[in-house]
């Protein structure tokens, strides 16, 4: 949940693959994604941000998406697996 609570902060947010949050974020637009265990494109993305410390587009994106995908109601039906009927 820190990702999605972050983005609700209207944070940016770099996360690695296979964290399950890659279906709500955005490459580039309200987050970077960088592949798991590689440390020169973590330290790129920091670079990056350190860099260029006012990303307004960027935190207003994740806000905005925050809004629109990650309000509780869709987070339960989102994590609940449908019940199968035997």
């Amino acid at each position: 949940m820190i990702q999605q609570e972050a983005m609700a902060c209207g944070l940016t947010i770099i996360h690695i693959t296979k964290t399950g949050v890659e279906d709500i974020v955005r490459d580039g637009i309200n987050s970077f994604c960088i592949p798991i265990r590689d440390v020169e494109a973590i330290n790129g993305e920091i670079l990056f941000f350190y860099d260029n410390p006012d990303r307004p587009e960027m935190g207003k994106n994740t806000l905005e998406r925050a809004k629109t995908s990650l309000p509780w109601d869709n987070y339960g039906k989102r994590t609940l697996l449908p019940i199968r009927k035997s």
